[in-house]
């Protein structure tokens, strides 16, 4: 590596595949190591990692055409050419342009009644004694309002379709594919299957496009992609529309389950806090308007995505120089926040490994010092749609059934996120 950068873990096969497979640990033993900024050499390209609120803000503060997004090819085949994901410059700001509108907040209070209707249906399928896995359980619920909101589709029939072809997408999706552009290839085991899932789902997509030019327009977000333009006035394509379903899909449908699973845990782990936060449910009316207001759900989740980060690191690719923490990393050097050390800083949260949500009522934590939907001009673009769908969400898990966990999970890669290895485990309960 170049003697500017700083010193780092040798061996690229192997960091990457750590990274991969536990990035909790990497990263911990990376920075104890080596301090709060270090040099890993990866499969897609040598990457100088920070892990303080303040190499955050150097990396965040970045303009779109000063940096571009990490693993591009690999990830194109994912998630097509036009997606937001893997675009940079001008071509990203114009996309995400368009896609920024149907998730602002008045976009959102059309959604609560369907989130609040599809868990309810979902919780109330279970019964006293009962063992489910809460990741499936709660999958099953992003997938229906992934399908309601996002693709518009409310057919009983084609709704358990999309299910079948997601499902099948997710299951043939392996985090091999998006570190290794070497295992996207017929030769390798499972890379045909996927790819074969993809063209399922393509078609019902493009199928489902089509019908919404012809349709009167509503609220899902495919139509209003249909009827968006682009600053000169033309239409997205229905090319770039698919793209844009697909990043959606990925982004917001695992991600929101996980999370909630991690939250079902830290409910059954923490009884004093889950009485807590029951009892500021309890105190609203219950309807989506009052509970997005109701702090106690905010500060629960995330102090549930501050320990149980989902999204580990952010890693982007420098088109220009980048002073980073006192070093001037070059362009064409990738950079990364290691989200996960920063949400463990001491500095930031006393007592870091404690679970403690009234931290969240106490102070407010820059964009710097907490981020599960990463930052800057690349931030999750649906957070607003998965904030507002895990708060629903976990106040009917945390009013309803008590669910006592029986698994002890790990914390793992699941396709591209990470995850409880078991996925929750919970035998169901009266409520306490």
């Amino acid at each position: 590596m170049p003697a500017s950068l700083p010193d780092g873990p040798p061996g690229r096969i192997r960091n990457t595949w750590r990274i991969m497979s536990d990035p909790r640990q990497a990263y911990r033993e990376f920075q104890e190591c080596y301090g709060d900024i270090f040099t890993v050499p990866a499969m897609n390209g040598t990457v100088v990692v920070t892990c303080t609120p303040a190499g955050a803000k150097a990396v965040f503060s970045t303009r779109s055409e000063d940096t571009r997004p990490f693993a591009v090819e690999a990830m194109r085949p994912l998630v097509g050419k036009d997606s937001v994901l893997v675009l940079h410059g001008r071509e990203h700001f114009r996309e995400r342009r368009v896609l920024m509108p149907p998730f602002h907040g008045p976009r959102m209070k059309a959604y609560g009644n369907t989130i609040q209707d599809i868990a309810r249906e979902q919780v109330s399928r279970w019964s006293d004694g009962q063992t489910i896995v809460v990741q499936d359980e709660m999958l099953a619920i992003t997938f229906r309002v992934i399908i309601h909101t996002i693709f518009g589709v409310s057919d009983a029939a084609r709704v358990q379709a999309y299910v079948a072809a997601i499902t099948r997408l997710v299951d043939t999706l392996k985090p091999m594919f998006v570190f290794f552009k070497a295992a996207q290839h017929w030769l390798v085991p499972g890379w045909t299957a996927f790819k074969r899932a993809v063209e399922t789902l393509d078609a019902m997509l493009y199928e489902d496009i089509s019908d919404a030019r012809g349709a009167e327009p509503n609220e899902s977000i495919l139509s209003l992609l249909v009827a968006s333009t682009y600053e000169d006035g033309t239409p997205m394509p229905d090319e770039a529309i698919r793209d844009e379903l697909v990043t959606l899909l990925f982004a917001g449908h695992e991600t929101t389950a996980v999370a909630l699973a991690f939250c079902v845990g830290r409910l059954h782990r923490h009884p004093e806090a889950a009485a807590w936060l029951r009892a500021e449910i309890l105190a609203t009316d219950g309807t989506p308007e009052h509970l997005s207001t109701c702090d106690a759900l905010e500060a629960f989740w995330k102090e549930t995505l501050r320990l149980d980060t989902i999204v580990p690191d952010v890693l982007r690719v420098l088109e220009r120089d980048l002073d980073l923490q006192g070093v001037t990393v070059p362009a064409g050097t990738s950079v990364a926040v290691a989200i996960e050390r920063v949400h463990r800083n001491e500095a930031l949260y006393a007592n870091a490994e404690v679970f403690r949500p009234q931290r969240f009522l106490e102070r407010r934590y820059s964009p710097f010092e907490f981020m599960p939907f990463g930052g800057g001009v690349r931030r999750c673009v649906g957070m607003a749609l998965a904030t507002y769908e895990l708060e629903l969400v976990l106040a009917e898990l945390a009013k309803g059934p008590r669910l006592e966990v029986v698994s002890e999970d790990r914390y793992i890669r699941r396709n591209l996120v990470m995850g409880p290895s078991e996925g929750v485990r919970a035998v169901v309960r009266p409520p306490a």
